[in-house]
């Protein structure tokens, strides 16, 4: 049986703050686990989106 591929999702949502950031964070990866069932959810943080160069 193989490991499960893991895959980086990036949820660009306007958060004012980082403690903004960590108070909706979770409800927006909890609808996102509803919207994809298949999923399941390892780690999420905040963060600045990095840009490429």
């Amino acid at each position: 049986m193989s490991a499960p591929a893991c895959e980086t999702r990036t949820l660009a949502a306007p958060f004012p703050t980082p403690i903004a950031c960590l108070l909706a964070g979770q409800t927006e990866a909890e609808r996102w686990l509803r919207d994809h069932p298949s999923y399941r959810l390892q780690s999420w943080r905040c963060g600045r989106e990095e840009k490429a160069l």
